[in-house]
């Protein structure tokens, strides 16, 4: 009876010390999961985050000082999309505890600050040329290396579904970048979708 005695008044005097255990904060729960995302999750997440606002600033910029038809309304899809696909990049980053950066990375900072510096078509052409295509044939790259091998299966899906959008944009640049090159023909315009239209 005596032992049992110690035990009750034990347990009724750690029993106040237990309740005021703080909860674990949010950003314990955080930093647990970021140690969870391997380093080629970290590195995807980083670089498909650089590649986003790269494109969503490059694409403002051009709405705003772009004069053809043609690439207004292909930085106008690109201004839609990014803005969409960043923020679900930033929920899953949220959730998991990864770190995004604040900026584009050293090449996109290159052509946004190219594109800064021209006007007229030229600013049109190195918009289509650098972001239009070579961005995208990266960014499609990237993509279809981590649908493929990407281990936290969030940032893997998102990979995988993320794709056939790029692959889309990527062929629409691509027809826009044949279109404005000086071996197109007069007479030809791109229809909806990026398809072009003889006219």
């Amino acid at each position: 009876m005596r032992t049992i005695a110690l035990g009750a008044c034990l347990l009724a005097t750690l029993a106040p010390a237990m309740a005021q255990q703080p909860s674990p904060l949010p950003g314990d729960a955080a930093s647990a999961a970021s140690s969870s995302l391997s380093r080629e999750d970290r590195e995807f997440l980083r670089n498909a985050a650089e590649s986003g606002l790269a494109e969503l600033q490059a694409a403002q910029l051009v709405l705003q000082a772009a004069t053809s038809p043609e690439v207004q309304r292909f930085a106008q899809q690109m201004v839609q999309e990014h803005t969409a696909s960043n923020a679900r990049l930033a929920a899953i980053a949220a959730r998991k505890g990864g770190e995004l950066p604040a900026a584009p990375g050293l090449v996109e900072q290159g052509r946004i600050r190219l594109l800064q510096a021209s006007t007229g078509p030229e600013l049109e052409q190195s918009y289509v040329d650098g972001l239009g295509v070579r961005a995208h044939q990266g960014t499609v790259a990237l993509f279809q290396q981590h649908a493929e091998r990407g281990q936290d299966p969030d940032l893997r899906r998102f990979a995988q579904e993320q794709l056939p959008q790029l692959r889309q944009d990527l062929q629409v640049a691509q027809q826009l970048q044949a279109r404005m090159s000086p071996q197109a023909g007069p007479g030809t315009s791109m229809g909806a979708g990026g398809v072009p239209d003889d006219r």
